[in-house]
């Protein structure tokens, strides 16, 4: 009996035990694959068998952490970059308005059409690092495009040449004065566009919108990068808000300038009036004056007094406070006069 027991107690009791301890310690150690092998169908069994099944739902658990916690940091990373890209939508928005108000600032204060133009081009290059801002003005007859402001070195060239594009024609300018729809044209993707100008030979991407004034078109504001892919929808409809202004600026520049050439010409009607009017009255009296006397101040006499010889040699107008100083106390009847205002009549 006491030979049978040695032989079976090892085996039925403490070979499971020593299996339990050792998986208890390997799944402690974070060993999850790990399976504790007991055959003794009894309790002995039943607890390996549910430190097994413990064992499998943590893995199962830890998978799982581990998958949510990647969906997690995927979601982290997307939020991550949503705001990034929102907040440079955001940086961008506030430097276009800020550019808007920066050439509303230049509109209200430069009235010159020719001087005007060029500072809006210069204005909007810089501001957007755009290496060409050209702007074009319909001629008289509306069929060319007329390059009249441009800030780089190949814009300068062709204002010198008289750079024109023909309304309507297949250059990107042309088309937009022709259609009045704004445009981008990039030389990458489905819709590349070939860009040919010599002057401008580094252009990889272009954006034109008319120019327009109570619906009718007067020209287009063109746009030019170094990069292939420069221009989106947002630029698009921002350049169109500076177009918008820049076309007003146009508009009032040359109603001021129409206004002050009509003003010039009346003013010189009236001058050339005048003057008739002032030689037909002294055709017909040779010393025509008239003359106030207040109460206690002497007569001009015959003589003009120093302050009316002083207007007719310096044709200013001249006031003196103390008559005395210029008459030299002669004791003529126009000393007793302290004061004199004289204007000359022209």
């Amino acid at each position: 009996i006491a030979a049978s027991l040695s032989l079976v107690i090892p085996r039925r009791i403490f070979r499971p035990l020593m299996a339990l301890e050792e998986g208890a310690r390997q799944i402690g150690a974070g060993h999850l694959d790990y399976s504790i092998t007991v055959q003794t169908g009894d309790e002995l069994e039943d607890l390996a068998d549910a430190f097994n099944q413990m064992a499998a739902n943590l893995k199962a658990s830890q998978a799982e952490q581990e998958r949510w916690g990647q969906e997690l940091g995927v979601r982290v990373r997307a939020c991550r970059l949503e705001l990034a890209e929102a907040s440079l939508r955001a940086e961008r928005r506030a430097s276009q308005i800020q550019i808007s108000a920066d050439v509303a600032r230049v509109i209200a204060s430069v009235r010159d059409l020719d001087e005007l133009l060029p500072e809006v081009t210069q204005l909007i290059s810089q501001r957007f690092n755009w290496y060409h801002v050209g702007i074009y003005l319909l001629d008289e007859s509306g069929e060319y495009a007329v390059l009249r402001a441009a800030n780089s070195e190949g814009g300068l060239r062709m204002l010198e040449d008289s750079h024109r594009l023909r309304v309507g024609q297949e250059s990107i300018v042309g088309s937009v004065t022709g259609t009045a729809q704004p445009r981008i044209a990039l030389d990458v993707g489905e819709d590349a566009v070939c860009f040919d100008n010599p002057n401008l030979r580094d252009t990889r991407s272009e954006m034109a919108t008319p120019l327009q004034v109570g619906g009718q078109i007067i020209g287009a504001l063109d746009v030019q990068s170094l990069d292939p892919s420069a221009y989106d929808a947002e630029d698009l409809a921002m350049l169109g808000n500076l177009a918008d202004q820049v076309a007003v600026a146009i508009e009032n520049a040359r109603l001021f300038t129409s206004t002050r050439k009509a003003l010039d010409e009346v003013q010189s009607l009236h001058r050339q009036y005048v003057q008739h009017e002032w030689l037909g009255a002294d055709s017909q009296r040779r010393h025509l004056a008239y003359e106030y006397t207040r109460s206690g101040i002497p007569k001009l006499g015959d003589l003009a007094p120093t302050e009316m010889a002083k207007a007719f040699r310096d044709g200013e107008t001249v006031a003196l406070s103390d008559r005395s100083d210029h008459d030299g106390g002669n004791g003529d009847e126009h000393a007793l006069a302290r004061a004199a205002l004289a204007a000359p009549i022209k």
